[in-house]
């Protein structure tokens, strides 16, 4: 059985593979913070939650189209406000005749109350823009995290380019992960075997 957690050994003066583990967890967790969204009240000219002009430095990162997340960024926001008709414009065929008929079957309040209750327990979610994979003209394949309190689920995103901007025409099913430090754990709550 492989053991991911040994005691390190005192005779060398190197960190061991499980301190190098734990380190890059807290970097990872502190990559998260700085990347996550915050929530913030919308303003006449910002979009929620995106600043209206990125710094160069996250701008070379994410490219020449950070709008690709755009659509996966406010069908949350939307989502979490109950906003149907923004939450609808985010996405294209084929997926949006399938939300279409269950709003139909189902009704505003029934899909208002589901989309509320099933972002509540989200922190906030981060899209590997510079992770995107091309999947055809005007198509593209984009990984999303969506960060709860104990945990993380990735989702996989299909987006079509619809004139200037993009749409969600797809999304996989969400892919959990644990995590080794809960969200909201303050730094000086987070212990380090040695």
């Amino acid at each position: 059985m492989l053991t991911l957690l040994r005691r390190p050994s005192r005779r060398s003066g190197k960190p061991s593979v499980q301190m190098a583990l734990v380190g890059c967890a807290i970097l990872a967790a502190a990559a998260s913070a700085v990347f996550t969204r915050v929530e913030q009240p919308p303003g006449p000219e910002v979009a929620v939650g995106r600043s209206p002009s990125p710094d160069p430095s996250v701008q070379a990162l994410i490219g020449d189209d950070p709008s690709i997340a755009a659509p996966v960024e406010d069908a949350f926001d939307f989502a979490r406000r109950g906003s149907l008709d923004q939450y609808l414009a985010q996405f294209t065929s084929p997926l949006r005749e399938n939300l279409d008929r269950l709003r139909q079957t189902k009704g505003d309040d029934y899909l208002r109350g589901y989309l509320v209750r099933l972002t509540r327990p989200i922190k906030g979610i981060a899209a590997d823009i510079a992770g995107r994979r091309e999947t055809g003209p005007d198509e593209a394949q984009l990984s999303v995290d969506f960060i709860f309190s104990d945990h993380n689920e990735r989702q996989s995103y299909r987006m079509k380019k619809i004139g200037s901007g993009w749409k969600i025409s797809q999304i996989q099913d969400a892919r959990s992960a644990a995590i080794l430090i809960p969200y909201g754990t303050p730094i000086q709550d987070v212990s380090v075997t040695r």
